[in-house]
């Protein structure tokens, strides 16, 4: 399924819809319920409020939603972030403690072959993650970067997006990173795109979810 959005807003309320309205059922390994659609697709042509659900979430909740300064932190920090079980930004700019995939291939690839088709950024470390006694292992799986029409694009893989709670984080983080590549660049952003495996909500958030498509 493919949802199209002008808006990251949009984008985030009309696929939390979409999931409530056309997703099954189940009971996940925690015990929870689970609405799920498989292979959803999100694109947002212009995504200028990349903020816009991060500020939703904390005006509409109960909880206290991670801040974009800690979100902005966790994601450019080299070193692993001892606040969460992974971190993505030592697996971006720190690699294995050898590779910083941004700025030592990312960007120069694209610099040198604008018209590349290998600008990844892969995030999934089999060594690491790939234990049945894990159960905190990266949601985010690669990243994509692509030059189309003269406009720098993203396409991110996503294993499993809580698309409630979780991808207003990870919308945020993924535009923060297409802005990083794009000044290094000095190529202007374009779209980005959401590619979820498990894309989810849980039916004990249904009181809070309501309140915010409201």
């Amino acid at each position: 399924m493919k949802i199209n959005a002008t808006s990251c807003l949009d984008a985030w309320k009309k696929t939390v819809k979409t999931i409530l309205e056309k997703g099954y059922s189940f009971t996940d390994d925690e015990h929870r319920t689970c609405i799920e659609l498989q292979n959803l697709i999100v694109t947002i042509d212009v995504p200028a409020d990349f903020d816009a659900p991060i500020e939703t979430l904390s005006r509409n909740s109960n909880w206290i939603y991670p801040n974009k300064e800690e979100l902005n932190e966790a994601l450019f920090w080299k070193e692993r972030y001892l606040s969460y079980e992974y971190s993505y930004g030592n697996r971006i700019f720190n690699y294995k403690n050898v590779l910083n995939q941004l700025e030592e291939f990312i960007i120069p690839l694209l610099q040198k072959k604008p018209q590349s088709r290998r600008a990844i950024v892969v995030l999934y470390d089999p060594l690491a993650d790939s234990k049945s006694s894990n159960k905190e292992i990266p949601s985010i799986i690669s990243l994509y970067f692509r030059i189309i029409d003269n406009l720098l694009t993203l396409t991110v893989i996503l294993r499993s997006s809580d698309f409630f709670i979780g991808w207003p984080a990870n919308i945020y983080q993924s535009y923060k990173l297409l802005e990083f590549v794009s000044q290094k660049l000095n190529v202007p952003m374009g779209s980005i795109h959401t590619i979820s495996h498990s894309a989810h909500v849980f039916e004990e958030y249904r009181e809070d979810i309501e309140k915010v498509l409201q």
